[in-house]
C-alpha cells in the first residue's frame, strides 16, 4: 500500500510539473516574419502603449543584444478609441519600418499596410497579432514586402 501511495504521489507531482511547464511555454513571447521572402526571426520583442498620444508600438528585434536589426509596427486609433482585438488597422506612412542594419532603414511608403491584434491583454500586458507592410529605403523606389506575426510580446504603458 505504501508503494502505491508513493507511486501515486510521484505521478501527481509529475503531472503537475508537466502542466505548469506547458502553461509557461504557451505564454512565451515569440515572433517570425519575412522580408521580401527571406525569413527574419528573432527572440526579443517589446511593446509600448503611449496613453498621451493613444499610440501603440511593437518592436521586434533579432535578439536582446543585437538591436540594430528590427521591425517596428504601430497603430494609432482615432481619438480616444480603445484598441480592439480582431480589428484590422491601416498603418499610414511611417507607422511601420524595417531596419536591416544601422545604415539601411526602410519605412512604409503607402497606406496599404495593416496590423491586426489577436490578443491585447491589459492584465498581463501582452499582445499578439499579425502585420503586412510595404516599405522602401530613403532615396529608393524599390519596395520590399514585410509580413509577420508576434505572440505574447510584453508591453509597457506610459
Amino acid at each position: 500500500m505504501k508503494k502505491f501511495i508513493t507511486a501515486s504521489l510521484f505521478l501527481a507531482f509529475t503531472l503537475l510539473l508537466t502542466n505548469c511547464k506547458k502553461d509557461k511555454d504557451e505564454d512565451k513571447a515569440s515572433w517570425t516574419s519575412t522580408v521580401d521572402g527571406t525569413t527574419f526571426a528573432g527572440n526579443y520583442g517589446i511593446g509600448t502603449l503611449e496613453t498621451d498620444r493613444n499610440k501603440f508600438f511593437v518592436v521586434l528585434y533579432e535578439s536582446s543584444t543585437k538591436v540594430d536589426k528590427y521591425i517596428e509596427v504601430s497603430i494609432a486609433p482615432n481619438g480616444n478609441d480603445e484598441i480592439e482585438v480582431g480589428k484590422t488597422y491601416i498603418m499610414d506612412n511611417s507607422d511601420a519600418s524595417y531596419q536591416e542594419d544601422s545604415n539601411i532603414q526602410y519605412s512604409t511608403s503607402n497606406s496599404a499596410n495593416t496590423i491586426t491584434l489577436s490578443k491585447y491583454d491589459k492584465s498581463t500586458n501582452k499582445v499578439s497579432g499579425t502585420f503586412t507592410f510595404k516599405a522602401r529605403s530613403i532615396g529608393s523606389s524599390n519596395e520590399i514586402l514585410v509580413t509577420g506575426s508576434f505572440t505574447n510580446i510584453p508591453f509597457t504603458v506610459f
